[in-house]
């Protein structure tokens, strides 16, 4: 037993290759572990309890290579990289070719060999993300090339390194501040367009900036007081569902938004590694100030909802990502009203704004008072204008949408499963791409959607990312396929020459941007059209 256990340490061991270039930009390798000096410590100075000594780290770029560094098992396909590059004493493992994750800019955590991973997409694959956003826009190409500035497609290295610390902060959230993740099917029924619930986010940001740039304690309190009074006004309005989904992603995004924050308030005043002076735009670890100057600027637009996120402001990417700063706004408030929150933020029956209720002990007459004071900004009119135009132009947009997927120019696919007997749908999304039509129908976007029925007994799955139709009150899923089919087309994807309906069972069907797999369908084929009724699932 003893001998056999060897071998296969043996063989699972990666053999050394000095050999293997570094594909992957490294100066992340470097930020990397920059940031890891700091959190990778018991006695981190940004979170009590935080220490990010056994956290493995992969830095991927799309289908070309992986990197893995200090991570007890990677994967036989992995070998020791012995050449020049460093990470404090950490070994480096290397593998080229196919990647793990295949999608761009996938910055985030997950399990890679058994253990959760810190996940950072290499600078090449982040920056072609964001030039397909600016491609995918629809201005003219002279005004997106006007837009393509030079400090747009540099990396900057301050955010490169709070990037890391966000997603390395995630790895500990999940496994130490346990405590559900925001049902994300939730946004669907989130009031993107409400006119008051967006004017109250702008007056939000107001008392937020307000709060953090305040030159002492008295004018502090007060601009805090004034963000919890329409805090808690806005919230009066919304449904117990949307404020949840607010809390639990500002619990879990806005900590970790918070989390960059404070790395750079850590950093001030220390000797960076030689290697770092290598990054375009990097003056040193002096930039406290400007950084936290560029967060609540970041803040403040956002839940004004003057920023592009993903070229959609009438969905529900504006809506998460500005939670990521109000939860990293609040959490810096904290850091003035309560010292001990990060020890009460454990508590899952808790949210960030329970604290902040908590230190703040707002009365009903101040909250009325504060209410009619934020109101009365100098900007507010404007904003009532700006977000009824947004609403109009919202619905606009979204019939829009509704038109292009049911009909657009390429067949319609409809995969009706009203006779499953199970009608209960394992979705596969974005948060960052959902637009909700009404209370029963939404338009999911931007990355392949999947979804599976009855056990997985029945699926699909896109295979490039196109807009797809829920219709939770019918039970129907309508997308464009990526072609224009014709009947003799769709005789031969169903190997037969005679009809135009089915019945099939054991059924996979690869059609043009998108996999349906189902025990048993009839399908109906008319002009433009394509009906895949899934039935009761056999066993």
């Amino acid at each position: 037993m003893t001998r056999l256990l060897a071998c296969l340490m043996l063989w699972l061991v990666p053999k050394a290759r000095v050999d293997e270039p570094i594909l992957v930009d490294p100066l992340l390798i470097k930020q990397a572990e920059a940031v890891f000096q700091v959190i990778a410590s018991p006695d981190n100075p940004i979170w009590p309890g935080w220490d990010a000594t056994d956290t493995p780290i992969m830095i991927y770029l799309p289908n070309t290579q992986e990197i893995l560094i200090n991570h007890p098992q990677p994967g036989p396909e992995f070998n020791a990289y012995a050449g020049p590059l460093k990470f404090g004493n950490s070994a480096i493992f290397v593998h080229s070719g196919k990647t793990q994750i295949e999608w761009d800019g996938q910055n985030t955590s997950r399990d890679i060999f058994g253990i959760n991973t810190l996940i950072v997409a290499d600078t090449l694959s982040n920056r072609k993300q964001n030039i397909s956003g600016l491609l995918e826009n629809s201005q003219p190409a002279t005004d997106k090339i006007a837009d393509l500035s030079y400090a747009s497609l540099r990396a900057d290295p301050y955010d490169q390194m709070a990037l890391i610390a966000h997603e390395a902060f995630h790895v500990f959230q999940f496994r130490e501040l346990k405590r559900p993740f925001a049902d994300e099917s939730s946004v669907r029924s989130y009031p993107c367009l409400s006119v008051a619930n967006n004017l109250g986010l702008a007056l939000e940001a107001e008392a937020l900036f307000e709060a953090l740039t305040a030159g002492d304690e008295t004018a502090m309190k007060a601009a805090a007081k004034r963000w919890l009074a329409v805090r808690l006004e806005r919230r009066a309005m919304l449904s117990d569902t949307a404020i949840a989904y607010e809390d639990a992603n500002e619990f879990t995004e806005g900590l970790a938004k918070y989390v960059e924050l404070k790395l750079m308030d850590v950093l001030e005043g220390r000797a960076p590694g030689a290697d770092l002076w290598l990054a375009q735009g990097f003056i040193g670890f002096n930039q406290k100030v400007a950084y936290r100057e560029k967060l609540l600027k970041a803040m403040r637009a956002n839940l004004r909802g003057e920023v592009n996120v993903n070229n959609d402001p009438y969905g529900t990417a504006p809506v998460r990502f500005r939670l990521y700063f109000s939860g990293m706004a609040i959490a810096a408030l904290l850091d003035q009203l309560d010292r001990d929150w990060k020890e009460k933020i454990k508590d899952p029956s808790l949210s960030l704004t329970d604290l902040a209720a908590a230190s703040l002990r707002l009365t009903e007459s101040e909250q009325t008072k504060l209410v009619a004071e934020a109101r009365s900004h100098a900007d507010y009119a404007s904003w009532v204008e700006q977000k009824q135009k947004l609403a109009a132009d919202g619905q606009a947009d979204t019939q829009r949408r509704l038109d292009q997927i049911i009909a657009g120019p390429n067949t319609l696919l409809v995969l009706d499963f009203s006779n499953c007997l199970d009608k209960r749908v394992g979705l596969g999304f974005t948060p960052f791409g959902v637009r909700g039509v009404d209370e029963n129908r939404t338009i999911y976007s931007m990355v392949p959607v999947s979804g599976s029925l009855e056990n997985g007994k029945h699926s699909f799955a896109q295979t490039t990312p196109a807009p797809i139709l829920e219709d939770r009150k019918e039970h129907l899923f309508q997308m464009q396929l990526a072609e224009r089919l014709d009947l003799v087309a769709i005789r031969k994807l169903l190997g037969d020459s005679a009809s135009n309906r089915w019945q099939q069972t054991d059924l996979k069907l690869e059609l043009p941007g998108v996999t349906v797999k189902a025990t048993s369908v009839e399908i109906q084929f008319d002009e433009g059209k394509l009906l895949i009724k899934l039935m009761p699932a056999t066993e």
